[in-house]
């Protein structure tokens, strides 16, 4: 299996909790990482356009399952 190279995700921009969505917001075109309770009250305001597993890495993308993990949560 490939090795993962995307973009790592630790934390949500707004807080400390671990990120889940990555979204792009309508209007301004401006990108972050967001945990789901900072998520779910805007999410009509922007797109998600990717899905960011437990390790902080984009879900279904090539290599992202595989270790070793540098980000682990609890």
């Amino acid at each position: 299996m490939a090795k993962y190279t995307g973009p790592e995700f630790e934390h949500c921009n707004r807080c400390s909790e671990p990120a889940s969505e990555y979204v792009r917001f309508h209007g301004s075109g401006e990108e972050e990482a967001l945990c789901y309770s900072h998520w779910h009250p805007i999410r009509r305001t922007c797109k998600v356009i990717h899905w960011i597993n437990r390790y902080g890495r984009f879900m279904y993308a090539p290599g992202a399952t595989t270790g070793p993990f540098r980000i682990k949560h609890p």
